[in-house]
């Protein structure tokens, strides 16, 4: 693959995770309101609870798409299509001063560095993460399975067995998102020096919403 398609690649990947985390963030926005602003919920609560569904599931199929091997657009597809072809591909190496980003330290540790060794390493150590990811994919790809993609008669009419078998905390899923941000950060900083904006533009829509709710009322 040339470094073009590469990049193509991890800006498709990137819009996953943007939209899964966006709805995670929506998400627990609209659980904090069920405790801080449960009146302006209340105002239309057949629509939140709604939303809430449709997030939930949205959740657990956009991320499950990044995890899963048999996804043509998995973390782990690209990281082995990286290390297969990152190294072979000569970047430039920008001045680091002019990169006003503070997250290119934090994708790499350090400064940019073109040598197809340290990119190797780093795929490498991307890969040992992912793997340590194991027990939670897993978890997350059997609820996705059973209930948000598909109907398992076994947990359809006993969801909290579902979720006694295979446990995965909203911790745990934005630690997966957070990993295959850094993934696609860390490879879209090594080939063009330019940093992911994974500010979400979403983010105080649902307050001013509620601010809405409440002065109608």
């Amino acid at each position: 693959m040339t470094r073009d398609e590469i990049i193509k690649r991890v800006d498709a990947i990137d819009q996953i995770v943007t939209l899964a985390t966006s709805f995670l963030s929506v998400y627990e926005s609209i659980g904090n309101a069920s405790v801080n602003r449960l009146t302006e919920l209340n105002y239309a609560p057949g629509f939140f609870g709604l939303v809430s569904k449709a997030l939930l599931q949205g959740i657990f199929l956009e991320t499950t798409k990044l995890f899963s091997p048999k996804e043509d657009y998995s973390i782990k597809k690209f990281l082995n299509m990286s290390e297969q072809y990152l190294p072979k591909i000569h970047v430039m190496k920008p001045d680091i001063e002019e990169i006003e980003c503070g997250d290119v330290n934090l994708a790499f540790g350090f400064k940019m560095d073109t040598n197809s060794l340290f990119i190797k390493e780093k795929i490498k150590n991307w890969q040992m993460e992912h793997d340590g990811f194991c027990k939670k994919v897993k978890n997350l790809r059997e609820q996705r399975d059973k209930y948000y993609a598909h109907c398992d008669k076994k947990y359809m009419d006993n969801l909290e067995t579902l979720f006694a078998d295979f446990p995965i905390s909203f911790n745990e899923l934005r630690d997966l998102l957070t990993f295959a941000s850094s993934v696609c950060n860390g490879v879209r900083v090594y080939l063009t020096g330019v940093d992911l904006d994974h500010r979400l533009s979403n983010s105080g829509d649902l307050s001013g919403l509620l601010d809405a709710l409440y002065q109608d009322h």
